[in-house]
């Protein structure tokens, strides 16, 4: 049991960097809320991040069906403008190797990059398709043209639902963590030598 104890908690370390970036998330969004805070910044705020990426995916797929007014991307626009800044903020503060810090800093380009991609100014470079990566592999970032409104979108909601999910782990090994622990002190209690009364005579 010690040696799985052990072992979940070197998981539970290690998954506590990747809750480090969404704790820290949480606080660099949930300090002096906008007046007229979006719905998807409310649910940043609180920490529901796979909530907000829902909203982000109902956001991408009115603005793919042309259901999103200027006005509406104008405000979702400044939304994810605000929260890439304050996690930028918060960046500024934290050791860029510490924990949860590229994680955050992740979050916070894709903010910034969805933000800059509703503004209308994003193009692709010289004989890119929209969409397309222009020379770098899956999964790595682009650096230096904007991506479209749709893919800069689903990267963002990729970010929360991890988020999310990092947080859902953490919880759920401290649970684990919990559970194992009682379980040592009750086999201790049991290895305990039981004192009768005494049988002299």
């Amino acid at each position: 049991i010690s040696q799985l104890a052990d072992s979940l908690k070197e998981q539970k370390d290690k998954l506590a960097d990747k809750g480090e970036a969404a704790r820290q998330a949480m606080n660099a969004l949930s300090k002096n809320p906008a007046a007229g805070e979006s719905p998807l910044e409310k649910l940043a705020r609180e920490g529901k991040f796979g909530d907000a990426a829902k909203e982000i995916e109902k956001l991408r797929d009115k603005l793919a069906k042309g259901e999103l007014s200027p006005a509406e991307q104008q405000q979702m626009k400044s939304a994810l403008q605000r929260m890439g800044d304050r996690l930028a903020e918060q960046l500024n503060k934290m050791s860029p190797d510490g924990p949860g810090a590229p994680d955050m800093k992740d979050l916070a380009e894709d903010l910034q990059d969805a933000a800059k991609s509703l503004d209308g100014s994003a193009q692709p470079k010289d004989g890119q398709k929209d969409g397309q990566k222009g020379g770098a592999k899956d999964g790595e970032k682009s650096a230096g043209w904007p991506k479209s409104p749709s893919d800069a979108l689903k990267d963002l909601a990729k970010d929360l639902q991890g988020l999310d999910q990092d947080l859902s782990e953490l919880d759920s090994m401290k649970d684990l963590l919990q559970d194992l622990d009682q379980l040592k002190d009750g086999l201790a209690q049991e290895e305990q030598p039981c004192e009768g009364p005494d049988k002299g005579g």
